[in-house]
This record gives structure tokens, sequence and C-alpha cells, in this order.
């Protein structure tokens, strides 16, 4: 199956291949991916664009990966921050964030 909805492939496929420019970048289950790429648990923070570059600084200071999500950024594999995470909204991560950490792309 081929598919551009991420939350499809993450429910429906047990193997997944992720592209970005004609290129395979990565490959394996979807909860693998997940685990190994983004963590189990991610944090949400919002504000203004000033306070989002305050939190993603931090968090790569941390060694702790971030995307941006318009008006908010997320904290990826916060369970391993050793109390270093930033306070804000905690989620399960998602195959849609290994996809954009991996590819540098957005989801429309």
């Amino acid at each position: 199956m081929s598919t551009h909805y991420i939350e499809e492939a993450q429910r429906l496929a047990d193997t997944v291949l992720i592209m970005a420019h004609g290129s395979a970048v990565a490959a394996g289950p979807p909860a693998q991916l997940v685990a190994e790429h983004a963590g189990r648990e991610a944090v949400e923070v919002y504000g203004p664009p000033a306070r989002l570059a305050e939190v993603e600084a931090a968090a790569v200071t941390a060694g702790l990966s971030t995307r941006r999500t318009g008006t908010s950024v997320s904290v990826l594999g916060v369970e391993a921050a050793d109390g270093r995470a930033p306070e804000g909204e905690r989620r399960p991560t998602n195959l849609e964030d290994v996809f954009v950490l991996l590819t540098g792309e957005e989801i429309a």
C-alpha cells in the first residue's frame, strides 16, 4: 500500500518505508521507528516565537530533538530527559514526528 496519510500507515501497516526526495530514509514496524527516532513521549509547548526559540535551544542543549508545529514546538523523547523537559502538554509520540524529523518536511 502507498499512502500520504501518516496516521493510516501507523495504524494499518506492519512495516513502513519513509521516503524523502525519492530516497528511502527509514524502514521498519511503525512502533519501532517511533521508539527509535522519537521516543515514547513528547511535550508540546505553546507560546510566542521568542519563547519557542528558547525552548528549542534548551532542548538541543539537553540532547533532545524538536519539531516546530505552527504555534508550538514539540520536544521529543522527554522520557529520557532526566527532569530537563520543559513544562507543557504531554502526548505520545507518533509516526508523523518521525517523518518530520527524518525528512524535514511538514505534513499538510
